[in-house]
């Protein structure tokens, strides 16, 4: 996942960042800079690229923050000059471009981001049990192991894996569960008992919790990607809980 963060940016700057990132199928999400530093203590992307105008105070505070994390980023700017190209590599920057840069150029550095940024990622551990679903029969395993799921608590898993990396609102998850009227407390609890039951049969954070924003399934919680396979684990299968 790559973090655009526009710091001055004009919206023609994040559009043309996000066709040369779907090129490379790589996935891309547009982070609001007063959101940055909250959304960095739950999650760290693969690589970010700030995208700015001239250079400002508040895109020095977004490359400062994603170095204290670790994260490969490239920033963007309007009238770059030699002083600030200097001073934001000096501060750990992976790449500095002029927003004036060829897009030809700029493709050829936002590919060497990624190769960078592939070297910083962190491997699941092996030790993790892969996430099986069935949809068909309403059934989930790690690895093996049948995880007992209320209905509730199945559907909100699949709306969660269907967009694995993606932080998706209470808002959002009210409206894809058809349960617009639910409460802020009963979401809570029900993601709880969730992340309960999948920590109980060997799962990592699975399921991400971002203070005021809403959730995401982290797939570096389980070996890979959840596996959407009909027919998985018949003869152990047993029908959900009732929600």
């Amino acid at each position: 996942m790559v973090w655009l963060i526009p710091v001055g940016a004009g919206p023609a700057e994040v559009r043309r960042s996000q066709e040369l990132l779907q090129r490379r199928q790589a996935q891309a999400e547009v982070i609001d800079f007063e959101a940055l530093r909250g959304l960095l203590n739950h999650h760290r992307p693969g690589a970010a690229i700030v995208l700015g105008g001239p250079v400002s105070a508040d895109l020095l505070d977004a490359q400062r923050w994603l170095e204290e994390f670790r994260v490969a980023t490239m920033v963007v700017v309007d009238d770059l000059t030699p002083h600030f190209e200097a001073t934001l590599l000096e501060r750990g920057a992976q790449d500095v471009v002029s927003s004036s840069t060829p897009v030809r150029i700029l493709a050829a550095r936002l590919e060497a981001l990624l190769r960078h940024a592939s070297g910083w990622l962190i491997e699941p551990a092996p030790s993790v049990p892969r996430l099986h679903i069935d949809p068909e029969s309403r059934s989930v395993h790690l690895g093996t192991q049948q995880v007992d799921l209320t209905r509730a608590e199945f559907d909100l898993l699949l709306t969660l894996t269907g967009r694995p990396g993606v932080f998706v609102t209470r808002g959002t998850l009210a409206i894809e569960l058809q349960e617009q009227t639910i409460s802020r407390r009963a979401l809570e609890s029900r993601v709880s008992r969730l992340r309960r039951k999948l920590r109980a049969h060997g799962a990592g954070e699975m399921v991400e919790t971002v203070r005021s924003v809403g959730y995401r399934f982290n797939p570096e919680g389980t070996s890979g990607p959840p596996d959407l396979h009909p027919g998985f684990g018949d003869e152990h299968r047993r029908a959900p809980s009732p929600s």
